[in-house]
């Protein structure tokens, strides 16, 4: 088995560039994925923006469903 941490999050609410409960989902992803991989479940409302925010600035080891 490798070391490597696997981590599951459920973020309701999780949105780059955005503050309150939004943004907070957000900075808690970016701070765990510091850790391991990570796999995030969160609304589909907030794709479009995770995705132009990823191609940008890429979080090859985080999976957003």
């Amino acid at each position: 088995m490798s070391g490597e941490l696997r981590i599951f999050v459920s973020a309701y609410a999780c949105r780059p560039g955005t503050g309150s409960e939004e943004g907070s989902g957000w900075n808690l992803v970016c701070q765990i994925a510091r850790l391991g991989r990570v796999w995030v479940a969160t609304l589909d409302e907030h794709r479009a923006a995770i995705e132009a925010h990823l191609a940008d600035h890429p979080m090859p080891n985080v999976e957003f469903h």
